[in-house]
């Protein structure tokens, strides 16, 4: 008695896709005893598949050894083209293909089941998400609440990382041109060092390609309707519309949707410079020459 089970893990939507309404079923009979309130997270759609490819590149860029073609390795999508593929299934509704589904792919098959309490939480709600989180949503958590709320951190302060994607794509390009070899890691690593320690920039401070307003619509328009079938309630429409808007603005405006332009970038004498210091076998030497 007042006692709570907290399940936390980002697989779990994996999960109740995969296995729908007989994992739901297991999940409720095995807590038979308690309240079960399910929390879902949300933000908008177009904000989460960018979070959604940052997390699968870290996860990918830590293990990558060998280059994309005939040595096996995996070549890195763009934002861009990732979101295309992203967009495509979500608009053919496969969701079969879909490891990650979206929030709205969720909810229904909670909402079938009359034991729990469903709850869904806005990321960009008032207040820091992780304060909101736990004293809205989980009752009894008075002091977590109330220590959280004494802190100065917000979530952005937590989950703040350096994007290395841009940093791979160059590297790749690169060895498409024969101006580097070895090790695809210790190139990124020369590259990223390269940009920072030397040119004293970060790592999107390069030469940008971005999508046409074409593209962008088309996201827009997609994310504004997942987020009315999250909430069907036409009353809060408007204001979903306007949130949207504003937020997607923001992220054109800071470029979120762009992609490094590695060919200027190999078209550059310092980067060019840079790579014939780095030392390249014979046979791929020809083509560093400019």
């Amino acid at each position: 008695q007042h006692h709570s089970i907290i399940l936390s893990n980002e697989i779990l939507s994996q999960t109740v896709t995969k296995f729908t309404q007989a994992f739901v079923d297991d999940l409720v009979e095995s807590l038979d005893d308690f309240q079960v309130v399910v929390v879902v997270t949300y933000r908008p759609w177009f904000e989460w598949v960018a979070s959604l490819q940052d997390q699968m590149t870290k996860n990918i860029l830590v293990r990558q050894r060998d280059w994309p073609g005939n040595e096996g390795g995996r070549r890195m999508d763009s934002l861009h083209r990732f979101m295309e593929r992203q967009l495509r299934y979500k608009l053919q509704h496969t969701t079969k293909r879909q490891k990650y589904p979206f929030v709205d792919e969720i909810i229904p098959i909670f909402c079938n089941h009359s034991q729990i309490d469903l709850k869904i939480v806005d990321i960009h709600e008032d207040g820091d998400f992780v304060t909101n989180f736990v004293c809205k949503t989980l009752s009894g958590a008075t002091r977590t609440c109330n220590a959280l709320k004494n802190t100065n951190d917000t979530i952005e302060d937590r989950n703040k990382a350096e994007n290395k994607l841009w940093y791979d794509i160059l590297a790749v390009e690169a060895y498409k041109k024969g101006m580097v070899s070895g090790s695809r890691l210790r190139v990124f690593n020369r590259i990223r060092k390269f940009q920072q320690e030397t040119l004293g920039k970060n790592a999107m401070d390069f030469p940008k390609i971005c999508p046409p307003s074409g593209f962008l619509k088309r996201i827009l328009k997609e994310s504004i309707q997942a987020a009315k079938r999250i909430w069907p309630n036409p009353a809060r429409h408007g204001r979903l519309e306007r949130q949207h808007r504003r937020l997607f603005a923001r992220a054109v405006e800071t470029d979120k949707f762009c992609t490094i332009n590695a060919t200027a970038v190999l078209e550059d004498r310092g980067w060019i410079d840079f790579f014939n210091r780095m030392g390249v076998p014979g046979q791929r030497k020809q083509a560093i020459s400019q």
